[in-house]
């Protein structure tokens, strides 16, 4: 049977359930992947050994390759651009993707000790379900969140300029929000969360950007699926249009939620 257009990534895993039986997974698993050399003080190594790498994988975005790439298609297809350009600019958007991947598995390879002789989360098969780790150093103090999903979940990301801000573009049509349960509201965290991944958006590490320990408390993870980037209401040329993805005559943005508790 074939899905309708537009499908949103995380049918059938509505807030973590079977969807055979309906049936939560089971709570979020904790991953202690963790070991603490004897001279340091319990997990502060090991956050700051991420948070550097982290600071790293900032640099190796694939944004522009990505944003170009999708013009190089249209302006193909108008015949505006020749076959030449548009296999340059493939494989600029290949080596973008490779290079943006090694950095990340480094950042996800630093989570686990070298010691360990457990084998690494980043390298164990995808389960046909979404997946949600929290992460513990060895003081079982959680210092950030591990996703990992067996469909691409084409996040979103804002094109950064050369100096590395924000710009009005942006590639991917998912995106993540975190909030903090205040009495009966949620409500945006008072810390900062960035969230890395891979390539193709199986594998999502949420963490703390001063690499500091996870405030207890109970949270909401909310993935936004927008099928209409709303393009065609703006200003200026509409080449680069991007399409709207309906599904049963709708092109509202769909939402699910998991709900956690640190």
């Amino acid at each position: 049977m074939l899905e309708p257009p537009g499908k949103l990534r995380l049918d059938g895993l509505t807030a973590g359930l079977d969807p055979d039986s309906g049936q939560p997974y089971g709570p979020i698993v904790s991953a202690t992947l963790l070991d603490k050399p004897a001279d340091f003080p319990a997990g502060h190594w090991l956050r700051l050994r991420v948070q550097a790498i982290a600071n790293r994988l900032r640099a190796w975005s694939f944004d522009q390759p990505l944003l170009d790439m999708e013009r190089a298609t249209v302006d193909y297809r108008f015949e505006h651009l020749d076959r030449a350009c548009l296999a340059a600019d493939k494989l600029a958007l290949r080596q973008a993707r490779a290079d943006h991947d090694a950095a990340f598995r480094a950042l996800a390879e630093a989570i686990q000790s070298p010691e360990s002789s457990a084998p690494s989360l980043l390298y164990l098969p995808l389960a046909p379900h979404l997946e949600l780790y929290r992460l513990e150093d060895a003081a079982g103090q959680v210092f950030g969140l591990w996703l990992r999903s067996p469909e691409n979940l084409d996040l979103w990301q804002d094109v950064l300029d050369e100096q590395g801000d924000p710009t009005s573009e942006h590639v991917g049509r998912t995106k993540l929000k975190l909030e903090r349960q205040q009495a009966n509201n949620w409500e945006a965290p008072a810390f900062e969360v960035e969230v890395f991944h891979d390539a193709d958006s199986t594998q999502v590490l949420l963490l703390l950007r001063d690499g500091d320990e996870w405030p207890a408390g109970t949270y909401r993870l909310t993935f936004r699926y927008h099928r209409n980037h709303g393009d065609e209401t703006g200003a200026g040329d509409h080449r680069y249009d991007r399409p709207v993805k309906f599904r049963q005559g709708k092109a509202d943005p769909e939402e699910e939620s998991l709900q956690l508790t640190m």
